[in-house]
């Protein structure tokens, strides 16, 4: 098959030990006209494979990254990625390298559509209950060089009171979890809520008050209308539109069945995607909001008691990017990663890249890291 793209960038991630990829090998698929920036991911230790267009193919060249960094989110355009170690939020473009930006690494890092903003969690302000600042979900503005903290629910465990888990694709909501209680305000919580921040300094929308289980906001769409995670536990996966609830709930198999965590909106907002459970046999999902209706994703590996993990979907709804792997193995040499055709009904693995073949597809750009296909 032959890869087709015309814009900018296609990045993806392979996973492969690392030991067992040489350069060599990375060399024989450069000599084809592409770029390739190896990185470990924050999922599943996985090698990011940045694909660049073979209208510059004079220019390809090969990235090499050492292991610490974890790269999490790429802008659309594939211009700018954000990656973190032990040490602090970081992001790479090609003319910058990489940049500290610093934070706190509790959350995920993640990038606005175009680049310019990275949300995830930084000190925030002295408040009534301590000098110092809690930890709170944040958003980094590249063109400040500053983070700006967007509070929290009043509460917090340990350090932290909120943390951001990802960005709306125009920068104007970081999204993740706070801790939240209905005891006195300023004591410790046991568990934390889907929250969205909007404001500097906050305060957070709590989504759901009333949870008496774990939640969390980690996919949007551009806009941020159409959020998605968990509310109660990862099973159910729901969706928030508009701020009102909506469980991921349907039959499979002729049982009504509680579907998991939600991974990956459409920029759009139309389509829903979602891990797989021990009630889909460890097949992932995608949900169309306009027509009501569920696909699920076929899992060769469900004899081996694998179960998929999404990350994103195309803005027409026809890929879905994800892996397969069983609890308790190696995500470094036991993954599969995939793309989901789901017009075709078919998993193609990332496994045949080092067979030299290529995957085709329609749209004109994709842009897709552990999180994001476009």
């Amino acid at each position: 098959m032959q890869l087709r793209y015309s814009y900018t960038d296609f990045v993806c991630n392979y996973v492969i030990a690392s030991n067992t990829w040489s350069k060599a090998q990375a060399a024989g698929l450069l000599s084809r006209g592409d770029s390739y920036m190896h990185q470990i991911s924050r999922r599943t230790l996985q090698i990011a494979i940045g694909l660049t267009s073979l209208v510059a193919s004079a220019h390809s060249q090969l990235n090499v990254f050492t292991n610490s960094y974890v790269p999490s989110d790429v802008s659309r355009d594939g211009s700018t990625m954000v990656v973190q170690t032990s040490g602090g939020w970081f992001y790479w473009t090609a003319s910058t390298g990489i940049v500290n930006i610093g934070g706190v690494t509790t959350g995920r890092a993640s990038v606005s559509d175009d680049g310019k903003k990275i949300g995830g969690s930084v000190t925030g302000k002295p408040n009534a209950y301590t000098t110092t600042g809690w930890t709170e979900m944040g958003i980094y503005d590249r063109s400040t060089s500053s983070w700006s903290a967007y509070g929290n629910l009043g509460y917090h465990s340990g350090v932290t009171a909120s943390s951001g888990w990802d960005i709306s694709g125009d920068g104007t909501k970081v999204l993740g979890q706070s801790y939240y209680n209905t005891t006195a305000a300023g004591s410790t919580a046991a568990r934390v809520n889907p929250s969205v921040g909007t404001t500097v300094d906050g305060p957070l929308t709590n989504l759901d008050p009333n949870t008496v289980n774990n939640g969390r906001v980690q996919a949007s769409s551009t806009d941020g209308t159409v959020l998605g995670g968990y509310d109660r536990g990862t099973n159910p996966g729901v969706i928030w539109v508009n701020g009102n609830l909506q469980a991921m709930s349907t039959v499979y198999n002729g049982n009504s069945v509680n579907l998991a965590a939600v991974e990956g909106i459409s920029s759009n907002g139309r389509y829903v995607v979602g891990d797989g459970n021990s009630s889909t046999q460890g097949s992932a999902y995608l949900y169309d909001r306009i027509t009501n209706t569920y696909k699920f994703a076929p899992n060769p590996y469900a004899s081996n008691s694998e179960i998929a993990t999404v990350s994103s979907v195309s803005n027409d709804g026809r890929y879905v990017f994800g892996r397969y792997l069983r609890a308790g193995f190696n995500p470094y040499i036991d993954a599969h990663i995939f793309v989901w055709d789901t017009t075709l009904g078919t998993i193609t693995f990332f496994e045949r890249y080092r067979n030299g073949e290529r995957l085709q597809f329609e749209r004109t750009v994709y842009v897709c890291t552990a999180r994001d296909v476009w």
